[in-house]
């Protein structure tokens, strides 16, 4: 499996899922502690847009201590691109 990891200060870029069709191959793992020491606990959600969707969706993350996991899935990685 990869790993990508993202630290703060997270910033909108194209992050390299796999290839089309795959399936729990990559996690992205979002470092947000940072993020805590400044505004406290809350409630963490992420929207992912693929490049030639028009809008983004919510996808399923787990969190353990101060970052969150996001395991990618074919749904993810259904289109080319």
């Amino acid at each position: 499996m990869t790993t990508i990891n993202i630290t703060a200060p997270i910033q909108k870029r194209t992050i390299p899922l796999g290839l089309r069709g795959e399936n729990e191959i990559t996690q992205v793992v979002f470092d947000y502690s940072q993020w805590v020491t400044e505004f406290g606990n809350g409630v963490v959600t992420l929207l992912v847009k693929r490049s030639k969707d028009t809008s983004a969706y919510p996808v399923v993350v787990t969190t353990e201590r101060e970052s969150a996991t996001w395991l990618v899935t074919a749904t993810d990685t259904a289109f080319a691109g």
